[in-house]
């Protein structure tokens, strides 16, 4: 399948690989109109990130089940992230004052999104 800058979620990896599945009903179910937006936002805004962890391997086809959505950005400190977050009705807490990890919540999104700051065994973001 060719992909464009077009395509609905075309910055993500994992997004790409399985494209297929957000535009079906299964997606529609899956993800809240909030969560959904939240995704095209970032895709708008050229925001560059990875679903990873269960998330990702159900996209593959994987069995299995999971309750929320891994993130991994290239750039957690991307203000690019809390424009999205805030267009879909949601909250940014960066993690930037060494309070914890950067976090995405509010009463339109809200605990479903996990924000992963390093991956185990993955190497970096880049590779």
């Amino acid at each position: 399948m060719q992909m464009t800058s077009t395509m609905p979620f075309a910055n993500s990896y994992a997004l790409r690989k399985s494209v297929f599945v957000w535009g079906s009903a299964m997606a529609d179910s899956v993800l809240s109109h909030a969560e959904q937006r939240l995704l095209s936002e970032l895709e708008a805004r050229g925001v560059l990130y990875l679903v990873v962890g269960m998330s990702a391997a159900l996209l593959q086809g994987a069995r299995g089940a999971t309750e929320d959505v891994d993130l991994w950005f290239e750039n957690v400190t991307d203000s690019r992230i809390g424009d999205a977050v805030r267009a879909a009705g949601g909250v940014w807490i960066s993690g930037s004052f060494g309070l914890g990890p950067p976090r995405i919540g509010g009463d339109a999104l809200g605990d479903r999104f996990d924000v992963v700051t390093h991956m185990s065994g993955l190497g970096s973001f880049e590779a």
